[in-house]
């Protein structure tokens, strides 16, 4: 699984949809599309990436492969979206 595959299957998982990440990132619903169009996230700006990490409760894009989705984790997410 590549890192946007990671980063999808987390937000399918908290139950966060596009339309949220994008008013979390501050960005349009097409920019969350485009950033997550790939295997990476290159294409985020540092600043969104940041924020990305920031919610995904990383330091680092290599971080992301790391993760373990369980219920706590998923709580995490949902409550860091959510403040």
């Amino acid at each position: 699984m590549n890192t946007v595959e990671k980063v999808n299957s987390i937000l399918k998982e908290a139950n966060i949809s596009k339309v949220n990440l994008a008013k979390y990132l501050g960005v349009s619903r097409q920019m969350v599309y485009n950033y997550l169009d790939g295997e990476d996230l290159s294409k985020m700006p540092k600043d969104k990436s940041k924020l990305l990490f920031k919610l995904l409760l990383v330091e680092k894009e290599e971080d992301i492969d790391e993760i373990i989705i369980d219920d706590d984790y998923l709580q995490e997410v949902t409550n860091k979206l959510s403040s």
